[in-house]
Formats: C-alpha cells, sequence, structure tokens
C-alpha cells in the first residue's frame, strides 16, 4: 500500500485474477579511481527505519514516482515500459534528488565533482519477476543505468564521499535516529542509514536486475535481448 499509494514508487495493473507490479527506476555507478584502479561506490549496509540491519551491495538508487494509478492502464499498454515514458518522473530529474537525498550531495556539488559517461548509459526491462517481498506477485522492472565519474578524486571537495582514500562513510535518509527506534511511534517509514564504501570496479552487466522471463536492454549505441546474471 505505502509503495504504490504513498511513495507512488509502482503501479499495479491487470485483472483480479492476473495482477503485476510495474517499477521504474535510476540507478548510478558513481565510479572514482582509487591509488590508480577504478572503484565503484556502493551501499554495503541498510539500518531500516523498523529496525532490521541488511547487509548488502547496493548502487544508488530511486524508484520515479508515478503520475497516474494503475487504473489509467491495460496492462499490455506499451507506454508503461518504453524508454522515455510521459507517466513517470523524468529519470534525470529523479537522478539528481537521488544523489542529494541519498549522499547528501547538493546540485552544485555534483555539477563541480561528477561527470556523466553517456557511452554507458542503458535502458533496461525485465518482465515478470518474482519478488521475494511480494509472494505470488510478479514484477516488470524498467531501469535507467547510469554511470558517473569523479572529476578529480584528490579534491578536497570529495572528502564528503570518502576520497582519496576510499574510506567508508554512512548517510541518513529522512529523519533517521537511533533513538527514535526505540520510541512507540518509531521511525517514519522510508527513514533508513546507509553505511557506503568503494569496491574495486566490476563489469557494467552488475547493475542488472533480477532475472526475468523477457529482458531487453537499449544503449546509448545499440540494442540487445538476453537474460541478466544478477538473482
Amino acid at each position: 500500500y505505502w509503495e504504490t499509494y504513498k511513495q507512488k514508487g509502482c503501479i499495479i495493473v491487470g485483472s483480479s485474477s492476473m495482477i503485476k507490479r510495474i517499477t521504474r527506476m535510476v540507478k548510478v555507478r558513481i565510479v572514482s579511481e582509487i591509488f590508480g584502479v577504478d572503484h565503484v561506490l556502493f551501499s554495503r549496509m541498510q539500518f531500516m527505519h523498523d529496525g532490521q540491519t541488511v547487509e548488502r551491495r547496493q548502487v544508488p538508487l530511486r524508484k520515479l514516482a508515478w503520475t497516474k494509478s494503475g487504473d489509467d492502464f491495460p496492462s499490455c499498454a506499451e507506454e508503461i515500459s518504453a524508454e522515455d515514458c510521459p507517466h513517470t518522473e523524468n529519470w534525470r530529474v529523479a537522478l539528481r534528488k537521488m544523489l542529494e537525498e541519498r549522499l547528501g550531495l547538493g546540485l552544485p556539488w555534483q555539477m563541480l565533482h561528477l561527470i556523466e559517461d553517456k557511452d554507458l548509459y542503458r535502458y533496461v526491462v525485465e518482465d515478470n519477476v518474482l519478488s521475494g517481498g511480494y509472494p505470488g506477485l510478479t514484477t516488470m522492472y524498467c531501469i535507467h543505468e547510469v554511470t558517473m565519474r569523479v572529476k578529480e578524486p584528490e579534491h578536497s571537495g570529495v572528502r564528503a564521499i570518502g576520497l582519496p582514500e576510499g574510506s567508508e562513510f554512512a548517510t541518513a535518509e529522512g529523519d533517521f535516529n537511533f533513538n527514535r527506534q526505540q520510541d512507540d511511534n518509531g521511525l517514519a517509514i522510508g527513514t533508513q542509514l546507509n553505511i557506503w564504501a568503494w569496491e574495486r570496479s566490476v563489469a557494467q552487466h552488475a547493475l542488472m536486475p533480477r532475472r526475468g522471463s523477457r529482458s531487453f536492454c537499449r544503449s546509448s549505441t545499440s540494442l540487445s535481448a538476453g537474460q541478466s546474471s544478477v538473482g
């Protein structure tokens, strides 16, 4: 309910006998040279609003907010999976917001210290994916994958993200406070603390979403078919 109607991070389409969850998102690989070797920024641990601690490698990402509900679409509507879907927030705007909200990097900082590698942009769709968080419900993921490089890893302004040594650092999303986990009201849904770490650069395919029955990838130079290798 919260994801669909409050966050507007997905829509549910189809009839009562066969429904599907549609999620569109943007992911970003932030790459920096550390001691002469390319590294990628991952969140390695997340402290959630409900007190859970999740250990997983995850690049910064954000679900795109829908401007329409699933009732406005037939389940086969091509616009749902189109690269330029007119029914969600613009993915480039969402990318800038995500860098600020998840990493605390304001737009001036982004413009000064990051540059996009446009040759590595990809648009990926995977359909009929089973998600552990939604038993019995299949999901279509539509993902814009972006790569951004730190311009000058030795610049004093990038110490906020653990450079130039590649140190770990933490950021909080929303009004996160460990003490409030003990309150009766707890923390607001969506608040969390992220522990970030730099790891040696991995192949671009590591950004691919879960395996599904249908998958295609559109890059800035080609269109190819295949399946992802990440579960």
